[in-house]
């Protein structure tokens, strides 16, 4: 169905069967809302991994199930509001996609299915998701940006649960996230950001939270859990910040520097009020010239060191505390700035 003008649908049912053919093809102009439809990419249709394809005009699915493919806005605007967005193993890439400067929302919603993306945001495209469940992570390319609040992102198969490539920016809120296959929140790419408040991230193959080069995470009361690497990983000349948070069960016990946390050369962390704790490896680890600096933490309770300085000179711990690690209750480090209060 190609629709090029303004219209409303209530209770349609298409099915797409011709190769690179899509359910609905909404464009230039148009101004299109879809109530309580099903658009459907059927056996025939190869090629394409749309069935919902809206490009420069707008267009709102409300209570629609979306199956065999998924949903495109390009240079668009528009809403998915209480709808099902399901894919077929092998075809679908991501379910819903905001492309060259579109502006979308994803409210109430549910993806399923086979793809490793739930939402994606590219080239001045963002996503504002709210109350959803995405099976699949998020993504975030240069100059997009997604944010999320009261929604959960997971999935048995699920590779990351958000990425942020170069000049990208993901916030999310009262949210949970999980990777079972994964990695948590990545920051990779050059001025990538992620901002996460009153988050739980849980259960992931590889580490919970990794920032790049440049790259830069906030965690603010947020809880991170379960990670087989490590719970945090900053690299070289990437940086974040740990308020209020707890950092626990992570590292894998089989590198000698697993730990809840980790600063790579060059990399910098800030931590305020944040407990690392029950970490199958050391709590924090510093490489040499990276940089800790930590007030009012708690370091407990961690197989190995609660933090190993390794010659960093930029270790500084102020009014925290280190007891009940494997390694004993003293800072293992050499060369470093200590200053924390009496106990």
């Amino acid at each position: 169905m190609r629709i090029g003008c303004a219209a409303v649908l209530e209770g349609v049912h298409v099915t797409a069967s011709e190769p690179e053919s899509v359910a609905l093809l909404a464009e230039y102009g148009a101004n299109v809302t879809a109530r309580d439809c099903a658009f459907e990419r059927g056996p025939g249709a190869s090629g394409s991994t749309r069935a919902v394809h809206a490009v420069a005009c707008r267009l709102v699915l409300q209570g629609c199930a979306v199956t065999g493919g998924g949903v495109r806005f390009h240079a668009a605007e528009g809403a998915v509001r209480g709808s099902r967005i399901a894919g077929r193993p092998g075809v679908l890439a991501e379910h819903i996609a905001a492309v060259y400067g579109a502006r979308v929302t994803v409210e109430d919603t549910g993806t399923e299915g086979s793809g490793r993306t739930a939402v994606t945001a590219l080239e001045n495209a963002s996503v504002l998701v709210l109350r959803s469940r995405l099976e699949g992570g998020m993504s975030a390319g240069r100059f997009g940006s997604v944010e999320v609040r009261e929604s959960s992102i997971g999935g048995a198969e699920n590779r990351f649960g958000a990425f942020a490539g170069q000049d990208a920016f993901i916030a999310l809120q009262d949210s949970t996230v999980s990777a079972p296959a994964g990695y948590g929140l990545q920051a990779e790419r050059m001025h990538a950001q992620i901002r996460a408040v009153r988050v739980r991230l849980e259960g992931f193959r590889q580490g919970a939270v990794t920032v790049g080069e440049h790259g830069y995470v906030s965690l603010d009361d947020c809880r991170v859990r379960g990670a087989g690497g490590d719970g945090v990983t900053v690299g070289r000349g990437g940086g974040a910040d740990l308020t209020g948070s707890w950092v626990g069960e992570c590292g894998d016990p089989s590198d000698p520097l697993g730990s809840g946390v980790r600063v790579q050369s060059g990399g910098w962390l800030r931590m305020n009020g944040t407990a690392v704790s029950g970490n199958r490896g050391s709590g924090v680890t510093v490489h040499p010239d990276g940089r800790l600096e930590a007030a009012r933490c708690r370091f407990e309770h961690n197989a190995r060191a609660g933090v190993i300085g390794n010659e960093s000179p930029g270790v500084r711990l102020g009014f925290s505390s280190v007891s009940g690690n494997g390694a004993g209750d003293k800072v293992a480090y050499r060369q470093a700035a200590l200053w924390s209060s009496p106990r």
